[in-house]
């Protein structure tokens, strides 16, 4: 079954599913578990480092893992909502070249029939 993350609202009301199975993403130097993650977009929480600057556009790496299947993505990010009090940003893909984009599609796939 399908691990999708819920919000404070309840309902999950966006375009894609945002998946709790966490995945390990590389954010301004820091490696960090994801556990609120979509096809367009994430949440991090208790950032270690300085926290980016709304509107910024930095440079992430998705690392994915499912058994035996390992993959990097490198995208570009806006960042969309920033907590400092929460030390949590959220981020919007805003490049993600088609290959890696089909890659991250078949990881949420194999997710889903788990």
């Amino acid at each position: 079954m399908m691990q999708v993350a819920s919000g404070a609202e309840g309902i999950e009301r966006r375009r894609e599913p945002r998946f709790a199975v966490p995945i390990r993403a590389k954010i301004l130097g820091e490696t960090v578990m994801v556990r609120n993650w979509s096809l367009i977009g994430l949440r991090v929480v208790d950032f270690p480092a300085e926290l980016p600057n709304l509107d910024d556009e930095i440079r992430i790496r998705l690392i994915l893992n499912h058994k035996a299947l390992s993959v990097s993505i490198a995208c570009w990010s806006d960042v969309v909502r920033v907590n400092p009090e929460q030390r949590t940003f959220a981020l919007h893909y805003t490049s993600v070249e088609p290959g890696d984009y089909e890659l991250l599609e078949t990881y949420t796939r194999i997710l889903s029939k788990n």
